[in-house]
Formats: structure tokens, C-alpha cells, sequence
């Protein structure tokens, strides 16, 4: 990986969340709560095709139903999905990628900066941006 894409990770401006759910107690729910309770000022789409809203948030149906290019996407979908959304990502113009999912075997593509597979935290101190999915993640909640 070259440090070209890391300012989008490290310091976004806009975030993807590919995965968002309304369901209590999964990873989807969790990363969206503690995400939108973060304190991110930058834009922030949720996207599952499953569901219209998360936590009173539009959620889109696909990465290309987002009318924008996010700078960082956070990806929490089973593993076949991950090479597709990435090349999409990729294509759409997204640099950085945190993929959560575990079980992903190739996610080196469309020069994008990425981490993980099965990541549980992230945190950008100067942006605001963060999330956990962990199991004692109720009531927790990122601070620089």
C-alpha cells in the first residue's frame, strides 16, 4: 500500500457505512450508533438495501445510490461481497476502506488505502470520526 490514500483514512471528510442496521445488537447497529454519536462533522451515508432508514438516517441501496464519493467507507457485509463493493468504492472515486467482515481474502484493489480484514475499532482524533462494534460497545463512546 503507498501512503497516497491514507489523508482519507486517517482524516475523512465524508464516510460510507456499508452495513448500517437497525437490528439491536448487531455489528451494523453498533458501528452506525457509535458512528453517528461520534461527533463527525463530515457527511455521513448508511447504506443497506435492506432497509429505507437506520436510526432516522436515509439509508441507500447500493454504494451508486449515494450521491456522493465518500473520502472513507466502512464495509461490514459477508466476505463475497467485499471484492465487488471495493471495485465499486474504487471506481466511484472513495480512496480509503476499513473492512470489518472477517473471512476476506483478497481485498487488495482499485489503489485504494485499506484496513482490516475484521477490524474492531476506529478512531480519527482529528476528525471525529470513530466507531467500535465490540461486545461492551453499549454504552461506550470514542473521545479524543
Amino acid at each position: 500500500m503507498t501512503i497516497r490514500n491514507l489523508d482519507q483514512m486517517l482524516a475523512p471528510s465524508s464516510v460510507v457505512f456499508i452495513g448500517a442496521s437497525p437490528e439491536p445488537s448487531t455489528v451494523g447497529n453498533k458501528i452506525t450508533r457509535n458512528l453517528l454519536a461520534g461527533g463527525f462533522a463530515g457527511s455521513i451515508a448508511l447504506v443497506n438495501p435492506r432497509h429505507a432508514e437506520v436510526m432516522g438516517i436515509k439509508c441507500y441501496s447500493s454504494v451508486q445510490a449515494v450521491p456522493w464519493a465518500a473520502d472513507l467507507a466502512i464495509i461490514a457485509t459477508p466476505p463475497a461481497t467485499i471484492p465487488g463493493l471495493i471495485a465499486e468504492l474504487g471506481t466511484r472515486g472513495t480512496r480509503a476502506v476499513v473492512v470489518i467482515t472477517a473471512g476476506v481474502k483478497d481485498v487488495k484493489q482499485a489503489m485504494l488505502a485499506w484496513w482490516g480484514p475484521k477490524i474492531h475499532e476506529y478512531y480519527s482524533a482529528t476528525e471525529g470520526a470513530g466507531f467500535t462494534w465490540s461486545a461492551n460497545s453499549r454504552d461506550y463512546q470514542l473521545t479524543p
